[in-house]
């Protein structure tokens, strides 16, 4: 091989190696670029999680009488039980509060079907795992149709499957909040 050959075959490798060295910096830049857009995404997202997080919480530890008679209103509805109302009691003990909702039928739509009573306490009980609603006090008669009827009907006897509900109640226990001079 001559001078000018072995110049040529080093002129043509500085220049592969100059282009790859550029090709290899694009191609950093561009995952630089990539991890500091991901990087932002995660910041995003998690100051997302922590927003509704904290929203969360704020649902479930409030006095959120609207938000539980709404929920309350919709299982009824699924089993066609109508509108429901569920004045709220408090009872304080030293650990926790509990919050008792006695449920007020409509005129008309306190007698109901064994399957739909049992849905409703089914559905109110267990769909919403952050409310923790459990059924306290449930006290059910058969129905006769008979008003002077107070007792029911005999032992024995045929009747339809129709309930009424005397007294029906939830009860949602939360734990207090600790006083600033508990602190």
């Amino acid at each position: 091989m001559n001078k000018h050959s072995t110049l040529w075959i080093l002129v043509v490798l500085c220049l592969a190696s100059a282009g790859f060295r550029w090709k290899m910096g694009t191609v950093h830049e561009d995952y630089d670029d990539g991890l500091f857009r991901h990087q932002e995404s995660y910041r995003s997202i998690r100051g997302m999680v922590d927003d509704v997080s904290a929203r969360r919480r704020q649902v479930i530890m409030g006095d959120a009488q609207e938000f539980i008679l709404g929920y309350l209103n919709d299982q009824a509805r699924r089993v066609h039980l109508g509108q429901v109302n569920a004045p709220e009691k408090q009872r304080g003990k030293s650990l926790f509060t509990d919050h008792e909702f006695r449920i007020e039928f409509e005129t008309g739509k306190d007698v109901v079907s064994r399957e739909a009573r049992a849905g409703f306490l089914f559905n109110v009980e267990s769909q919403k795992r952050t409310m923790r609603l459990r059924t306290t006090h449930l006290k059910v008669r058969p129905d006769t149709g008979d008003p002077r009827m107070r007792r029911g009907v005999a032992k024995g006897a045929d009747r339809g499957d129709s309930w009424k509900v005397d007294e029906l109640a939830f009860t949602r226990r939360l734990p207090r909040e600790k006083d600033k001079k508990d602190s």
